[in-house]
């Protein structure tokens, strides 16, 4: 898995891929007391409180700033004020794990589920905090069961198949990307097929996909990247040079693959000039 090390950054979706579209439907027009309570779990909205809507979008905003601390900390706000809602569990969930509070994230994840236990969001979630826990068992068992609550989230697929293959099984995970893949084709599914394909010894097959995934984007360095790899393992290593040197751009992670491959071909100057 070495050759796509940015791949799990487009997992981190888990309670906040619905809230943006969700806070938008609190009714106009009426005004909220001091204390009201949120929005059923039927999925209206972050609630009728003013003051639990301001919260969950300052916790969002911190979260596009980077800023996780102050996003669990909006995040907790909110659900004190309306704890009935359980889309705040799952953004608070959300939030603790992006501040590193693991803990913290699998009681609110749990929390929510309490109240929508099918919840496909709630569920990824916390397989999400799972992993990153090492919890790999648990996380691939809700995976499969957010799957199946919502059959056409791609993304519970993708985590799903990619932490088969980082478990070691390499069929599987095949077969749960090219599920995903079948709904919609995409270089990052191809990626990470490539790599089983590659794990499968089935060199033919991981080219192809690496091929079809830099035709569909041709400016995304991870496949160029993904690309050299495959032919560092051939121990092609001029082709691997010469494909992380067609590269769109430069990157630092680009370039400490490309001084690896110089030193691998014995070209300890260049190599050296690219680590610098």
């Amino acid at each position: 898995m070495a050759a796509f090390p940015a791949a799990a950054q487009t997992f981190e979706i888990g309670g906040k891929s619905t809230s943006a579209g969700e806070k938008k439907k609190t009714p106009a027009g009426k005004k909220s007391k001091g204390g009201s309570s949120a929005a059923p779990s039927s999925g209206l909205g972050w609630g009728a409180s003013i003051d639990v809507t301001r919260d969950a979008r300052a916790a969002e905003q911190a979260i596009k700033r980077g800023n996780t601390a102050q996003a669990a900390m909006y995040a907790e706000r909110a659900v004190k004020k309306a704890p009935q809602n359980p889309r705040l569990w799952f953004l608070l969930g959300y939030t603790s794990r992006l501040a590193g509070r693991y803990g913290q994230s699998v009681q609110s994840y749990q929390k929510g589920l309490s109240m929508e236990g099918r919840s496909a969001e709630g569920l990824s979630g916390l397989a999400q905090t799972y992993a990153k826990m090492g919890r790999r068992d648990e996380a691939k068992r809700l995976l499969t069961q957010a799957i199946a609550a919502a059959p056409k989230n791609i993304t519970n697929y993708l985590v799903l198949g990619e932490m088969q293959i980082q478990s070691g099984e390499f069929q599987t995970g095949l077969n749960t990307l090219q599920r995903a893949e079948a709904m919609k084709p995409s270089s990052h599914t191809e990626l990470l097929m490539a790599v089983a394909y590659m794990k499968l010894k089935q060199m033919d097959r991981a080219k192809a996909m690496l091929a079809k995934a830099k035709a569909r984007d041709p400016k995304n360095v991870q496949i160029f990247r993904a690309v050299a790899n495959f032919q560092r393992e051939e121990k092609d290593y001029n082709a691997a040079i010469a494909t992380l040197k067609s590269a769109p751009r430069m990157t630092p992670e680009l370039l400490g693959d490309l001084g690896f491959t110089y030193e691998m071909a014995g070209n300890l100057k260049e190599s050296a000039a690219c680590y610098q």
